[in-house]
């Protein structure tokens, strides 16, 4: 998959497609601890980043807001950003780091060209609470914003959603 920065060209691992069982993967936080993803009966909302601009700040609060307001609860929203971004707070959101490179590899979202070289692609993921990968979105320019509409509906389907079985 190529993604693009600044008109760069940037190609990605293959990662997990949806569907399939995500295997455990470990982050870190911000406090040296440790966030393993997937833990069975959890679903997750994970959200990796590059960076931290105005119009991601804005689409994370939004976000935290829609979860306020919707009362969308029964789940573990995570925020994968570089080091570099490790003083920021969002509403909902466990902040988390990559230091082990587990979870780019994993994900498909490890960019590792000049410039950019150990960080992340803007990407959201949904993992359901049988570790199944219920919903993928790597945004194609990583300036681009999620389609959060979508989203929404995905997060909703997977809340309600449970087979209590494994992946294919």
């Amino acid at each position: 998959m190529f993604i693009t920065y600044n008109g760069q060209k940037i190609e990605l691992d293959e990662g997990v497609d949806i569907g399939y069982c995500i295997e455990r993967t470990t982050i870190k936080t911000r406090s040296h601890g440790e966030i393993v993803i997937p833990a069975r009966g959890i679903t997750f909302v994970v959200i990796s980043l590059p960076f931290i601009n105005k119009s991601t700040m804005t689409e994370l609060l939004e976000l935290g807001r829609e979860f306020e307001q919707r009362a969308i609860d029964g789940f573990e929203a995570i925020l994968v950003l570089p080091d570099t971004e490790s003083e920021i707070e969002v509403p909902f959101f466990k902040i988390a780091h990559d230091n082990l490179g587990e979870f780019g590899a994993e994900f498909g979202v490890a960019i590792n060209c000049n410039g950019l070289n150990k960080k992340l692609s803007k990407a959201l993921f949904v993992i359901s609470r049988d570790n199944i990968l219920f919903y993928k979105e790597v945004c194609k320019d990583l300036e681009d914003g999620f389609n959060l509409e979508r989203f929404y509906m995905q997060i909703g389907k997977a809340l309600n959603i449970y087979t209590g079985t494994g992946c294919h």
